[in-house]
């Protein structure tokens, strides 16, 4: 299920509800051009490979770029991170986006350095999160998101999809990933100008470990990361980060950051916590987008015309029958076959099985 974006807030609707930007349909057809993904990616100074909103930020990271990643910000303010799904699409978690106000909500891309200009920004006009999950945090299975842009970006070398790991992937206890966000450096110390994205080498650890240290919430779904020293770990700001693993020459995302330890890096602390990527969700999520943002017209056939018919009332109850399709004679009627279905973008997204 999914909550519905309200100008007020978000509340829950039935499965995969989709938000719109108000009253009224949106008019147009989304056109999404097919991607080819998985390409190189790169991650300057990290091996590998990508919270809550009061902000983790990665502690004891380098500087690093990744093409897919995305500056979540409200009010022009970095909150947290998400990825590229498709030219108009990117993902994050729920507790990211949950309760803002659309209009103040921006995503830039194709930037490592928040405080440069470049790259893209673009306005979120629609959001889709898992209703199943709920502010109280209760279950974290479901604390996920898909966000539209008001307009694709285009890809190139800075800007590029994520390409997720697919079902049947395998995580063994560590193995190495690595994450990537603009959180805080330090437990009260924020990323300093020019706010430089860092990364950092974690590793996978034993989730029924993790598990005795966060009360048994700690899912088949999920991947706890960590690093026993505790001077590498993710901090306030990080929510949402991508946990990034490498195979070959590309990048496959494994997880969302969800939770972040109390206590940012002290030596055999609490774990990170990250939600395996969800397809089910991200695919649905998508389709239900492209319905929304489709055109509620039907499509005009050449050939035909639509022409007010009225019925026999005894035959119809009183009801009237209106624009019924008729052949207009003077014209030529060579494509009046219906026209084939819009692609559906959701084909596109990049799933590859991890295989270490």
């Amino acid at each position: 299920m999914a909550d519905k974006w309200w100008r007020r807030g978000l509340r829950p609707k039935h499965p995969y509800v989709i938000a719109g930007l108000g009253a009224g349909i949106v008019l147009g057809i989304v056109v999404l051009v097919a991607l080819l993904c998985g390409g190189k990616q790169t991650a300057d100074s990290v091996t590998a490979g990508g919270a809550q909103p009061r902000s983790p930020k990665i502690v004891g990271g380098k500087p690093a770029k990744l093409p897919f990643i995305v500056s979540i910000q409200y009010q022009n303010k970095h909150r947290c991170q998400g990825s590229i799904v498709l030219d108009k699409f990117v993902s994050t978690t729920a507790q990211c986006v949950h309760g803002l106000k659309m209009k103040h909500l921006t995503l830039v891309m194709g930037r490592s350095n928040l405080d440069d200009e470049g790259g893209e920004t673009r306005r979120v006009i629609d959001v889709t999160i898992n209703s199943k999950w709920t502010p109280s945090h209760t279950d974290w299975r479901y604390d996920e998101a898909v966000l539209e842009m008001e307009r694709p970006v285009v890809f190139g070398e800075n800007i590029q999809p994520v390409c997720f790991a697919d079902e049947g992937s395998v995580f063994p206890t560590g193995m190495k990933a690595a994450v990537y966000g603009w959180g805080n450096v330090g437990q009260s110390e924020e990323l300093p100008p020019p706010r430089t994205l860092q990364g950092v080498n974690v590793t996978v650890t034993d989730r029924d470990t993790c598990n005795l240290k966060y009360n048994g919430r700690v899912t088949e779904d999920m991947l706890c990361t960590g690093n026993v020293a505790g001077d590498k770990d993710t901090c306030y700001g990080d929510v949402g980060a991508p946990l990034v693993v490498k195979q070959g020459d590309d990048f496959i995302q494994i997880g969302n950051v969800i939770r972040i330890p109390d206590q940012c890096a002290v030596p055999n602390g609490m774990e990170t916590v990250s939600l395996k990527p969800s397809k089910t969700f991200i695919k649905d999520a998508i389709k239900g987008m492209k319905d929304m943002t489709s055109t509620t017209t039907p499509r005009p056939q050449c050939g035909k015309r639509n022409v007010p018919v009225v019925l026999d009332a005894s035959r119809t109850g009183g009801k009237l029958l209106l624009n019924v399709p008729e052949m207009v004679p003077w014209m030529n009627p060579v494509n009046s076959q219906p026209p084939a279905p819009t692609p559906d973008p959701s084909d596109q997204i990049c799933f590859k099985k991890y295989e270490g």
